[in-house]
């Protein structure tokens, strides 16, 4: 990894805020703390009760709760920060070798900087003692992604326009990049049934040879935030976030390749 501290500070004025590598601290002024609109949040009693902790991470870091003063050098030797992190897993599936599967049935929704969000909690029968798999949707499948399903905030702000197709957002990841020469521009990367084709993303993780012990179970589930960017398709930002074009709702390529990435992003640990 680069210093990038120059970016850091360039982002958080760019924010108008502070952080600790410019002098100061930096508090969310979020307040909601919301988990979802479609039962992931809670497990069923009786069994044994398995806690999937989200985490964050770019270049193998966490993800500070602040976000801004985590700047990264991507394989392309774009140099960028994150500033906004939010997004939707459905149907998240934990499958036991020898058992029934344990599913928090439809959405749940996350936002790196509200940590009630980062928890999913399932609870598998008893007597199970090996996994092998775990399976989810990143974002949301075509039957779930209508407009209106959701009419509370924040689920409902993200809420993709109808002239695009319509239903919601899948994930956006937003922050600022260094352009050269010293500019520090923006960049969203927001994922999304664009033009009403379906860009979510099927996602199986092997889970073989983690063993469930004792009379609970925990489990990490990790982002590797720059594999949307590198893995197998890389992403050049000068290519995809030059001013005056920021964004690539309208691009119906970059969402196919942003699909394609999410093949790699995610990894499954024990704590």
């Amino acid at each position: 990894m680069q210093d990038t501290r120059v970016l850091g500070c360039a982002v958080v004025a760019a924010l108008g805020l502070t952080c600790a590598g410019c002098g100061a601290d930096v508090s969310s002024a979020k307040d909601h703390g919301a988990r979802g609109e479609g039962g992931a949040g809670g497990a069923p009693p009786g069994g044994v009760p398995v806690t999937i902790q989200l985490e964050h991470r770019v270049g193998g870091l966490p993800l500070g709760e602040s976000m801004v003063d985590t700047p990264f050098t991507n394989a392309a030797g774009n140099a960028f920060g994150v500033t906004r992190l939010v997004y939707f897993l459905s149907d998240v599936t934990l499958t036991p070798r020898g058992g029934a599967p344990a599913v928090a049935a439809g959405a749940h929704y996350v936002d790196h900087e509200e940590p009630a969000t980062r928890e999913i909690e399932l609870s598998l029968e008893e007597g199970v003692s090996e996994l092998a798999s775990l399976t989810f949707t990143f974002g949301l499948p075509p039957e779930a992604n209508v407009s209106g399903a959701f009419v509370t905030a924040p689920e409902s702000l993200m809420e993709w326009p109808e002239s695009m197709g319509g239903g919601y957002h899948y994930m956006k990841l937003e922050g600022f990049w260094s352009h050269g020469d010293g500019e520090v521009v923006p960049f969203k990367a927001h994922s999304g049934a664009a033009g009403g084709t379906d860009y979510s993303v099927a996602v199986e993780l092997d889970a073989a040879g983690l063993v469930v012990e004792g009379d609970a179970l925990h489990l990490r589930l990790i982002m590797n935030v720059e594999q949307w960017f590198e893995g197998p398709n890389l992403w050049d930002f000068r290519e995809r976030f030059t001013p005056p074009m920021y964004g690539i709702m309208h691009d119906a390529a970059a969402q196919r390749s942003l699909q394609q990435n999410g093949a790699t992003v995610f990894s499954l640990e024990v704590p």
